[in-house]
């Protein structure tokens, strides 16, 4: 925009007249006292291409100068390819000028539709309100809301990349293309506030929701850059739930994001992390997801202050780290490092486990039909360095009281066979290898021998010694 009094001396030398009302007969009356270099992010020097109707001048004082213009308006950047079109325009002193109705601004790299629009000199940058709708040239995102402000990339300014904000909860398709140069699905970005970068730097603020067909993502923030670290962040109660056939929850303080070619390659919670899937639940300090063709292929837990712990069924892993295969979205191994620990099914009257750990754990899981339902059950669990096992067998009630028999195992290896099947649950052996040993205990059977006098025979039943008192005299 320059000073648009220089553009305006063909109409006569009246300047002391407050309004001089204008015939538009040419549609490219230039308001310009210079020519601009003909390229683009450069500061813009509009020029009127056409006003339909008529155009009005207004001198509020010496040097001051405001123009009023309607019908069919279209300014453009003198050089440049950045055109505005609207039904009205208003401009103060050349620095501020105001669109109203139908409002629609194009450059090379945007398009804005809005109710209105006021574009700022000072930054170089537009103000568009109402019903607006910014499309990304470049990827083709769109973003709506009832306000956007856009930031002209400027070489030697503030802005030199394309910037936009957003607020009063707008709403982004961040459309990209996947690795064989198809349209992919968008990434459906909603929050209270907004901020873009480029075409592919994003940060929201309040309620952030970003959603796709295959997953749901929430947090108090969230920023995605897709232009050189290809990874994102998803802060404050964060979680993601995957709604895909291998479904999942994940939750965590903060959720980072691994992206390659825009899509989701690696989902990681960091701190008081929990999954839930439908064959497993973790919790720990940090969960990382591995995925491959919107499919979960590993799972690793780590960390200190909340150690994993891993429970499938009626077992419990616990380690300093887990890891967790689920190629074809099922769950085929999970594997303890450094002080592994596995539980059995907890005793129906104390609760306590039977169990097995090492320094190392392996547990294998396979598929089996249950009453024609796919059930995930271990196949058999393997400690190695240092290995343990705890396990206790039942006896015939009838001998010592039901109580059960206490086997505790030391080896280098042990691996615990399990019983499957559709109605099978328990171990089906045991086996140590290296450097044996251990200690078996057996309940002793508890027998009371009767006493002669009556007394001892109650305190053996546990029942008070009774004596028959004499009736007092009358």
């Amino acid at each position: 925009m320059t000073d648009l009094r220089a553009t305006l001396g063909a109409v006569g030398p009246a300047r002391s007249r407050l309004i001089r009302c204008l015939s538009w007969a040419l549609a490219g009356l230039v308001l310009l006292a210079r020519p601009a270099a003909a390229q683009q992010n450069r500061r813009c020097l509009f020029e009127v291409k056409n006003i339909a109707r008529q155009g009005v001048q207004i001198e509020p004082a010496p040097g001051v100068q405001n123009f009023f213009g309607g019908g069919d308006v279209h300014l453009k950047c003198r050089g440049q390819k950045v055109d505005v079109f609207s039904d009205s325009v208003a401009s103060y002193q050349g620095k501020v000028i105001q669109f109203i109705g139908n409002v629609k601004y194009r450059d090379s790299t945007s398009s804005l539709d809005a109710n209105a629009g006021t574009y700022f000199r000072d930054g170089e940058w537009f103000d568009a309100q109402g019903d607006v709708v910014h499309t990304d040239l470049k990827n083709g995102s769109s973003l709506t809301g009832e306000r956007i402000q856009y930031y002209r990339p400027i070489k030697g300014t503030a802005h030199e990349e394309l910037e936009i904000k957003a607020e009063n909860r707008p709403t982004l398709h961040y459309a990209f293309k996947d690795s064989t140069g198809k349209v992919a699905e968008p990434y459906v970005i909603v929050a209270d506030r907004m901020r873009i970068v480029g075409s592919d730097v994003i940060y929201a603020w309040g309620s952030v929701h970003i959603d796709r067909s295959d997953f749901l993502g929430r947090g108090d923030s969230l920023w995605m850059d897709n232009a050189k670290r290809n990874a994102g962040r998803l802060m404050g109660n964060a979680s993601m739930r995957s709604v895909s056939k291998d479904s999942f929850a994940l939750t965590g303080k903060t959720i980072d994001l691994k992206l390659r070619n825009k899509e989701l390659t690696n989902i990681r919670s960091n701190g008081d992390g929990d999954l839930n899937t439908a064959d497993v639940r973790i919790k720990a300090d940090t969960i990382s997801i591995k995925m491959e063709n919107r499919q979960v292929e590993q799972t690793l837990a780590w960390g200190k202050t909340l150690r994993p712990q891993a429970f499938s069924g009626d077992y419990e892993i616990r380690g300093d780290s887990l890891a967790i295969d689920t190629p074809d979205q099922k769950l085929k191994e999970v594997r303890s490092y450094r002080g592994a620990w596995a539980g059995f099914r907890p005793d129906s009257g104390s609760g306590k486990r039977d169990w097995i750990a090492g320094g190392q754990l392996t547990a294998v899981f396979v598929q089996r039909d249950s009453a024609g339902q796919p059930k995930t059950q271990v196949e058999r669990i393997r400690a190695v360095e240092k290995a343990q096992s705890y396990y206790r067998m039942s006896n015939d009630k009838s001998k010592a009281d039901g109580r059960p028999s206490i086997n505790y195992s030391r080896a280098d290896t042990i691996v615990v066979a399990m019983r499957t099947g559709s109605d099978s649950t328990g171990v089906e052996s045991i086996r140590a290898r290296g450097n044996v040993d251990g200690v078996q205990l057996q309940p002793v059977e508890i027998k009371i021998k009767n006493d002669s006098t009556a007394a001892d025979t109650a305190r053996a039943r546990g029942k008070p010694d009774t004596v028959r008192a004499k009736r007092p005299p009358k």
